[in-house]
């Protein structure tokens, strides 16, 4: 009697599909700050030397927050950064994401906001407590996305 193996072949396929996916988002996740200002720079075919001068710091400095010895910049560093290397408004948000990451601080451009509007705290904290999965968060995102303004 044959074996039927397209079942196997089948789950085999779905293991790579996964594994794929599994290396892409730890990739993303795994973005530092210094890597995607270095990639984007790259991208652009900017030197390390001209893009520390426009910034006006050392050139040093720069290659060393690019592979990760030294924290992300404090103050205006991310926005002119940004500036320069002309970040879409989504790369400009991960940018400060990956900056606060790397201070182990939240976003610079959410601190205001949160501590303005208690009913966003109450919010944080609840999801918090209930442990809102990335699911739960998503589907918030999409509904306020798509509410009528």
């Amino acid at each position: 009697m044959p074996l039927n193996r397209t079942p196997v072949l089948t789950i085999m396929k779905l293991r790579v599909r996964c594994t794929a996916n599994t290396l892409n988002n730890r990739r993303q996740v795994t973005m530092t700050f210094g890597a995607f200002i270095s990639a984007k720079r790259k991208e652009l075919r900017l030197t390390l030397r001209e893009t520390a001068k426009h910034l006006g710091i050392a050139c040093g400095y720069l290659s060393d927050v690019e592979q990760s010895r030294r924290p992300a910049p404090e103050g205006d560093f991310v926005e002119r950064i940004s500036r320069y290397l002309d970040l879409s408004k989504t790369d400009h948000e991960r940018l400060l994401d990956l900056a606060a990451k790397s201070r182990n601080r939240i976003s610079a451009d959410l601190p205001e906001y949160i501590m303005q509007k208690d009913i966003v705290r109450a919010a944080l904290r609840v999801s918090k407590d209930v442990n809102a999965t990335d699911e739960e968060w998503q589907a918030f995102i999409e509904q306020m996305k798509n509410r009528p303004r």
